[in-house]
């Protein structure tokens, strides 16, 4: 069945090139704008869309840092220091009573070749009583270069890069979710406009019908053919005409600012609508893909990621019963040198070593801790399915609100055909002199109700398609 054949629009084209051509009397300069340019303008201007956008592009980056940490940690430490003063130390060498005590408590001892050598060299000076120390150098350089890799970790490294990914999902998810909202708000809003545009137009035709109904009674009250209360009656009716022309005209305004808000326009500028509208297309819906829609809900993807993540967490926590083992490698250079004597050189050094640490009791610490984990995963789990099966009741109720949309303009087309034929007839009538004012007055009445449920019905029909493809995500 083509929608065509369901929206005989012409009605309402007619009402809205009416309306174009009040839109001006609203405010000063007018914005030409489709539904797709009110869309993509919603889209530019919403601060919203752009934090979701931010926090989209921080997952990535955090999920490409994230990466980085299997690769090897090269660290690098540089200092120099001055120091004034150099540690000074004394030390006694009693060279002479040693000797003395040695040849009293052995005299046998002097008689010793190396003794006598001994006492030569203490005699000639070459043995001095103290030795003086000074200890440091004036300028001191330090450079080192170590590198670090991870071999073992329990998995936790893979654990960690896991969660990075899953945040980026759930921001692209969040990203999605917050453009669809937007796009069906502005939807909404375009359509609340379009819809208060028609019945503002409607209102100056109904006022049209009724000052002319005034004017025939007026002329058949002043040939003295027709009561004061018929005349009466009618100048009531074109009052209530002529406020509810009033107060279309303020809803107008209204819906125009609300809209311009949500664009990003200054929110007295005036917005005119297309003349046109085009056929509605079919929504890309298949009542036995339901659950596939359901699982490309941007909520649902998010309560995906966030049951990954718990079970990245889960196994985090498990990898604490296992070794951490890391390479470490490094490099230095010092100047005094250590090496020589702490000559004022630079002296180098390098060492490669296996370090490991583990954990070996923690009083459960870890058990309690991989228990609280997967509850928090289970509950993630259960409202996981329960998310699913109001989703689930939502495209439903979505895809029957649609169709009753479309009945809904079947219906309303077939009562403004029979309103404006009683109009007709009733007003050949009246001008036959066949029946009372009141006839007509009533007739206009039903015309303005039908024509007024029409533009209901075409409006809600637009608005009904957009809430069907919000459920569906497809909006953005």
């Amino acid at each position: 069945m083509k929608l065509i054949s369901l929206l005989r629009i012409t009605n309402f084209v007619t009402l809205l090139v009416l309306f174009l051509g009040t839109v001006n009397v609203l405010s000063g300069q007018t914005t030409y704008l489709t539904l797709e340019e009110c869309r993509a303008k919603a889209i530019a201007h919403n601060k919203i869309l752009q934090a979701a956008q931010a926090q989209q592009q921080s997952a990535q980056s955090t999920r490409k840092a994230s990466f980085t940490q299997f690769f090897p940690r090269v660290h690098t430490l540089g200092s120099y220091t001055y120091v004034d003063e150099n540690i000074d130390y004394t030390m006694d060498l009693p060279i002479a009573e040693l000797l003395q005590g040695l040849a009293i408590s052995n005299p046998a001892i002097v008689s010793d070749p190396f003794y006598a050598t001994l006492l030569g060299m203490q005699t000639q000076g070459y043995l001095p009583d103290e030795y003086s120390l000074s200890i440091g150098k004036e300028n001191n350089w330090i450079f080192d270069v170590t590198l670090t890799q991870p071999i073992f970790t329990g998995g936790k490294l893979i654990q960690q890069y896991k969660i990075s990914k899953s945040a980026e999902k759930i921001s692209d998810a969040s990203l999605q979710k917050t453009g669809n909202e937007l796009i069906y708000q502005t939807d909404e809003a375009y359509w609340r406009l379009v819809n208060i545009s028609a019945k503002y137009a409607l209102a100056n035709d109904y006022q049209a019908l009724v000052q002319t109904l005034l004017s025939q009674v007026q002329n058949a009250y002043d040939a003295g053919v027709t009561t004061q209360n018929d005349l009466l009656k009618v100048q009531v009716k074109l009052n209530e005409a002529e406020l509810m022309s009033f107060k279309a005209k303020n809803g107008v305004h209204l819906a125009t600012m609300a809209l311009n808000q949500i664009i990003g326009e200054p929110i007295e500028s005036s917005i005119a609508l297309p003349v046109t509208l085009s056929e509605i297309p079919y929504v890309p819906y298949d009542s036995t893909k339901v659950q596939e829609y359901i699982e490309n809900r941007p909520e649902v993807l998010i309560l995906k990621q966030e049951m990954e993540i718990k079970q990245s967490l889960t196994k985090i926590e498990q990898s604490r019963y296992f070794p951490n083992i890391a390479l470490q490698a490094s490099a230095n250079y010092q100047n005094p040198n250590p090496y020589d004597s702490f000559e004022a050189d630079f002296g180098h050094n390098w060492q490669v070593g296996i370090v490991a640490q583990w954990e070996l009791f923690d009083f459960n610490a870890r058990k309690h801790t991989i228990s609280a984990t997967k509850h928090q995963q289970q509950s993630t789990q259960l409202i996981l399915e329960q998310s699913k099966e109001l989703f689930e009741l939502e495209i439903k109720q979505a895809e029957l609100q649609y169709k009753e949309a479309l009945k809904r303009i079947q219906l309303s087309e077939k009562s403004v055909s029979q309103a404006e034929e009683n109009l007709r007839i009733t007003q050949n009538r009246f001008d036959e002199g066949m029946c009372k004012s009141s006839d007509v007055l009533e007739a206009q009445v039903s015309w303005l109700n039908a024509k007024t449920e029409l533009i209901e019905a075409q409006t809600d029909l637009y608005t009904k398609r957009a809430n069907l493809e919000k459920t569906l995500s497809l909006l953005y």
